[in-house]
């Protein structure tokens, strides 16, 4: 991102979205791990990609190379239970550092979670998210 970008963010309070993935015409690619740490997470309103509705989400702020950006997860999974990564990111202190990963597995996009200092990860089906349409941006920008 360019410097002049940057500033027009920080002034309009805008919190830029942490992109795991890249839309392109044969499908979402990786961008690569993401060292992040968790800064904080709060509940809020989001709507369903597939069906148009209002659901509940966990918007996490993060801090990446120094920037904060954010991230946004639903509240509950396609079963109708807790949503997997919601679950494991409660076991993730703020302040902790993890490793986010999209990682191509067949058909899926999943999310790979390494929290620095452990070795076990957990997936998360990028597939169920999708961008936020403009009308689900706050009028501030600031999720937070």
């Amino acid at each position: 991102m360019t410097e002049i970008s940057k500033k027009l963010l920080k002034e309009a309070n805008i919190t830029p979205k942490l992109r795991l993935g890249q839309k392109t015409s044969k499908g979402v690619i990786s961008t690569g791990e993401h060292r992040v740490k968790i800064i904080k997470d709060k509940l809020d309103k989001g709507t369903d990609p597939m069906t148009g509705k209002e659901r509940d989400v966990v918007k996490y702020l993060v801090e990446e190379a120094g920037q904060h950006k954010f991230y946004e997860v639903p509240k509950l999974g396609k079963d109708g239970q807790l949503h997997y990564l919601v679950q494991r990111l409660a076991e993730v202190a703020e302040g902790a550092e993890i490793i986010l990963k999209m990682e191509k597995r067949g058909i899926k996009n999943v999310i790979t979670v390494t929290e620095i200092g452990r070795t076990d990860t957990i997936e998360y089906d990028e597939d169920e998210k999708e961008e936020p349409k403009e009308e689900e941006i706050s009028l501030d920008g600031n999720p937070f």
